[in-house]
């Protein structure tokens, strides 16, 4: 994956990794936490120092349990919507 360019990841990353790298994911576990925004994460997100800010930390295992994808993705939270369909 290293040698992939960011602008030729798809949207959607777990067809790409089976297609690419012939792993398939089959469990995701996502824990969101809210907190205040330290100095240089409000300056990433452009917000005030103390804002609240969403952190999302997941982690995709293979079917054998293996750690394939580990993911921190962080926000501001004064918009942020978090939606999740269960079937």
């Amino acid at each position: 994956l290293l040698d992939v360019a960011p602008a030729d990841f798809p949207q959607l990353l777990y067809p790409f990794y089976e297609q690419h790298c012939g792993q398939r994911i089959a469990y995701a576990q996502e824990t969101l936490t809210v907190s205040a925004a330290d100095d240089e994460l409000a300056a990433t997100l452009d917000v005030a120092c103390g804002s609240p800010a969403v952190a999302i930390e997941r982690t995709a295992l293979g079917y054998d349990r293996t750690p394939l994808e580990y993911r921190l993705s962080r926000a501001a939270a004064e918009n942020f919507r978090y939606q999740v369909d269960i079937s």
